[in-house]
């Protein structure tokens, strides 16, 4: 494998103490892969009591050899330099459990590898989780945040870029063309106006909300949709259950869910 020296940008996503100054991290490259990598010194300290640079929603420029660690399957970090922080986002307890619900989001799609790839498959996630981030940071600095606005936009704008929005023109069942009343089926992939008269209104305008979160979101910038009236909770409850479904994940499986919902 080549020792070529490297240079991307990447997202930290989890970080974990090793020895006395080294610390092992999982970040998001720019490139989209999730990477595992050791920082020699990453813990700060030493003689000349330097800080760390590596936390959590931090972004780093970083500098290391594509040839991994052959015992501990790790890449090694060289040098790096902080080109964004999340200092407000780690200061605001919501925002924070926000942040490392996305966290676990992406992380359970199992974008690992232990070798850089110039040609990343999954280059959109990193620019989405990076605007997610950013505009948190911004939200929280002119204290206009508001946690489920902020989740709705993420879900939606993920399932769209994992290839499992659903059909938001047609009914899953009969496929005619979704007018009046109909309802949201995560379990069937999608909307339905195929129902029982037994429906409840509230499933009824749920789907309604979850529909127009998908038309209004999509076409829009991540900035652009934040000006959107989309913080609906139950909202976001039912964007979650239908990624778990369609990935056959548990939600319970999801530490920092129980803190979200």
């Amino acid at each position: 494998m080549s020792s070529i020296d490297y240079s991307t940008e990447a997202l930290v996503m989890q970080k974990h103490p090793f020895r006395e100054r080294d610390v092992i991290v999982k970040l998001l490259a720019r490139n989209g892969q999730l990477l595992n990598m050791i920082f020699y010194g990453g813990r700060g300290g030493g003689v000349k009591k330097k800080s760390s640079l590596i936390e959590l929603g931090h972004c780093l420029k970083i500098e290391l050899k594509k040839k991994k660690l052959s015992t501990d399957n790790l890449l090694v970090a060289k040098e790096w330099s902080l080109k964004w922080n999340s200092d407000k986002i780690r200061l605001n307890h919501n925002a924070f459990y926000l942040m490392n619900f996305m966290f676990e989001i992406l992380l359970k799609l199992h974008l690992e590898s232990d070798e850089m790839d110039e040609e990343g498959e999954h280059k959109e996630l990193y620019v989405l989780l990076s605007n997610a981030l950013f505009f948190l940071q911004k939200s929280l600095e002119k204290g206009a945040f508001v946690l489920n606005q902020h989740l709705n936009i993420f879900l939606v704008k993920l399932l769209y870029n994992v290839g499992i929005l659903p059909d938001t023109e047609h009914c899953v069942h009969c496929q005619k063309e979704l007018r009046g009343t109909f309802i949201f089926e995560p379990g069937n992939g999608g909307f339905s106006c195929c129902f029982s008269e037994g429906i409840k209104k509230f499933d009824i305008a749920l789907a309604q909300s979850i529909h127009q979160a998908f038309k209004t979101i999509l076409p829009l910038k991540y900035e652009e949709a934040l000006a959107l009236n989309c913080s609906d909770s139950e909202v976001s409850k039912a964007l979650f259950h239908f990624y778990c479904y369609q990935f056959h994940f548990q939600k319970q499986n999801f530490k920092s869910a129980q803190m979200i919902f």
